[in-house]
């Protein structure tokens, strides 16, 4: 590649079986088996499936021929996010799991049952840049 030339985007990843509807967009997921061989999409918080964390659900939309909820899970991508009381994130500050299905948080979660999952670092007021690996404390 010649210097100065980026590459694209890196796109999401379209897990199999998840119905768009589902999940909205910009939520934290957990990648979970379905019990038939294959896995589905479940919100996750830092007490309900922290440990599959897998992502955030894209606002991009798919093929119309593809049922799936696009899911941004490359480390080191940027990925829009929803707090859990609604406010916005403080630059360069790490984001964590929140209590609430799918939102994150700029406070340790330091519960008894939960888990401390750090999955970025705060870019602007809605976008992280997700951590290239995802160490836990329980």
């Amino acid at each position: 590649m010649p210097i100065g030339v980026f590459p694209p985007p890196i796109p999401p990843f379209f897990p199999p079986h998840t119905d768009p509807a589902q999940i909205p967009l910009s939520l934290a997921v957990a990648l979970l088996p379905d019990g038939a061989g294959s896995y589905t999409l479940e919100q996750c918080s830092c007490t309900v499936n922290a440990k599959q964390f897998y992502g955030f659900a894209s606002s991009l939309v798919g093929p119309p021929w593809l049922i799936s909820t696009p899911v941004y899970t490359v480390r080191g991508t940027l990925a829009r996010v929803v707090t859990e009381d609604g406010s916005d994130l403080v630059e360069n500050q790490p984001v964590y799991l929140s209590h609430t299905l799918g939102k994150v948080t700029q406070t340790p979660p330091s519960g008894p049952n939960d888990i401390l999952l750090c999955v970025g670092f705060a870019l602007k007021a809605d976008t992280i840049y997700l951590k290239f690996d995802f160490s836990t404390r329980m």
